[in-house]
């Protein structure tokens, strides 16, 4: 990306002058034609009114569930858990081998650029989430602050700086607190982001990320306490590549306290992980190359599971051809777990260009997931007094054929497909309260997802820099077959509407959104209600001042993420921003 390079001097442009940002995060596919067909994205640009994730995830075929906002939540896409997708951070992959999967509580949206659904992320599903660069065509350098509902206080800055012509870096940092229970009772973190990055001889950037936060560990209700958690993360990365190679190097920690009054000393979770990511990308006589070699190790260390040094070593491969219309793709992932159990999982894809940018693709692959720590392990105490999850330590590896076809057309699509699953790791609850993973012989689960944006001008004017526009959206799931697992949604929808006028001095907008979850089972085989959330949002810009003004649950109704816990009545956030360029 080439953009113009601000004189730190003054305030002015100086054309002579322009400077490329390291592109090393996402590379690969010179044909477009094949990145839409193979590598469908949708791509969230969060908005500076975004508390958290779950409110920039509202966007997205993704229905969130949750214990109170900062307790660990997980998102539904496609008729699957998050266990079946991975969260990336800046394209490396973030886990958590002792409960699995990542939930996102451990980070905040405010240092994200971007939040890219992917279909294809290393053979799998999932989010890679894109943090800020110093960028000098646009003012990234802002002071922000938030309050609501609750007693929620939230206080961002971010700066921007160029050093010189090579060196640049980006800071972000925030502390937010609330009394109330919408994220949840008595949670407070704090939390920043640093990025630099130089290119005179190699793009390179240098990441860090951390993130400490308190917050109240639920009892019977919401409104009710039963102890707390204490989350410390971080993750440190250092990139470097170019439009062919990418070669990365991070390091994570994840570091968990439960205290209870019941108890005399906390439970803790320690987990230390290394990692390292090379990619390639290569055209060969018209064919299209990828291929990536990831390795893994972790350190565990906790009170209620034991010690554990989980490790991984993964070989994924991807050949495509454009073919006129067509493009045809095979892709491969080899996985070395522990040093002893090894997974090869194919994926094959066809694709074609119908008429009028109208694609038509369809996949067949084949996915695992090995059970996590606690799945297989019985802690020596409780510690997790709404969901007590008793390990079964003869629990096997999960597999499952994927069966997808989709047509796509600019900001539209939808998805038919299946799931052929064998050993399928599931929970049921016994009578003592108690949560046992259990694999289930054979499953099937058979769905359709919808997707709509569409951005109307009523008016335009590049010239004056003004435009008037309408924007709307929906995003929906419905499963035909195998809906009856524990909390999986028969199905759910996002609709949105905006409005707004923008003019180069001021920007004014309002924006409509609702939210509806259908019929859902619990642990214990008994339905849930249904819940249809409304919410709003007003925004107002003036020359480098921002106000917004929102309102979540406008009808105030009763609903439930996770059963028996009820969630936020009417609440509200009002927020100043101010720009500034250097």
């Amino acid at each position: 990306m080439f953009i113009m390079l601000v004189d730190i001097d003054s305030s002015l442009v100086d054309s002579s002058i322009t400077y490329e940002i390291p592109a090393i995060i996402n590379f690969g596919f010179d044909s477009t034609f094949a990145q839409r067909t193979l590598y469908i994205t949708q791509e969230i640009e969060p908005d500076y009114f975004n508390l958290d994730f779950p409110d920039a995830l509202f966007k997205t075929p993704c229905v969130n569930m949750s214990l109170g906002r900062t307790q660990p939540f997980m998102f539904f896409c496609k008729g699957q858990t998050t266990r079946f997708s991975q969260i990336f951070l800046n394209n490396h992959m973030l886990d958590d081998q002792l409960f699995g999967g990542f939930d996102l509580d451990k980070l905040t949206v405010q240092f994200a650029e971007q939040i890219i659904s992917t279909n294809d992320q290393m053979h799998t599903r999932g989010l890679n989430i894109v943090s800020k660069v110093n960028r000098y065509d646009r003012p990234f350098s802002f002071v922000q602050y938030t309050t609501g509902s609750f007693g929620t206080n939230l206080y961002t800055a971010d700066f921007s700086k160029p050093l010189t012509n090579d060196l640049g870096f980006y800071l972000c940092a925030l502390h937010w607190n609330t009394a109330g229970h919408r994220p949840n009772t008595h949670h407070e973190i704090n939390s920043f982001y640093v990025n630099f990055y130089w290119n005179r001889f190699m793009p390179t950037r240098f990441d860090i990320v951390y993130s400490s936060g308190t917050s109240g560990f639920p009892g019977t209700n919401q409104d009710t306490l039963s102890g707390t958690v204490t989350n410390e993360f971080v993750d440190v990365s250092f990139c470097t590549g170019n439009k062919n190679h990418k070669l990365a190097v991070y390091y994570n920690v994840n570091n968990e306290e439960y205290s209870d009054l019941s108890i005399a000393l906390p439970f803790e979770n320690k987990i230390r992980n290394y990692g390292i990511d090379f990619a390639n990308y290569h055209t060969l006589l018209d064919f299209e190359l990828e291929y990536r070699f990831a390795g893994t190790v972790s350190k565990i260390q906790s009170k209620p599971y034991g010690s554990h040094t989980p490790n991984s070593l993964n070989l994924w491969i991807r050949l495509s051809k454009v073919l006129n219309r067509f493009v045809f793709a095979g892709s491969y992932l080899f996985e070395l777990s522990n040093t002893e159990d090894f997974f090869n999982m194919p994926k094959f894809t066809l694709g074609v260009d119908v008429f009028d940018s109208t694609f038509v693709c369809g996949s067949v692959s084949k996915h695992y997931r090995q059970p996590s720590i606690a799945e297989t392990h019985t802690p020596d105490s409780i510690f997790a007094p709404y969901y007590t999850l008793r390990g079964n330590a003869d629990l096997r590896t999960e597999y499952y054929w994927t069966q997808e076809i989709s047509v796509k057309r600019r900001n539209s699509s939808i998805t038919l497909y299946k799931y052929d699953y064998e050993d399928l790791i599931t929970v049921y609850a016994d009578n003592d309260s108690q949560y046992i993973p259990q694999n289930v012989g054979s499953w099937q689960t058979i769905g359709i997802e919808t997707s709509l944006a569409q951005r109307i001008y009523l008016n335009q004017d590049l010239d004056k820099e003004t435009a008037t526009e309408i924007t709307v959206g929906y995003w929906g799931n419905y499963i035909f077959q195998g809906d009856t697992l524990p909390l999986m949604p028969k199905r759910h929808s996002s609709i949105y509407a905006a409005f707004e006028r923008r003019t180069h001095k001021f920007t004014f907008g309002l924006s409509l959104g609702e939210q509806f979850i259908g019929q859902r089972q619990d642990f214990f085989g008994n339905n849930i209600e249904t819940s249809r959330v409304f919410s709003a949002l007003g925004y107002v810009r003036v020359l480098d001042l921002h106000l917004a003004f929102g309102c979540n649950n406008i009808l105030d109704e009763e609903y439930f993420f996770v059963p028996s816990y009820d969630m936020p009545p009417r609440n509200y956030n009002f927020s100043v921003k101010w720009h500034f360029w250097d």
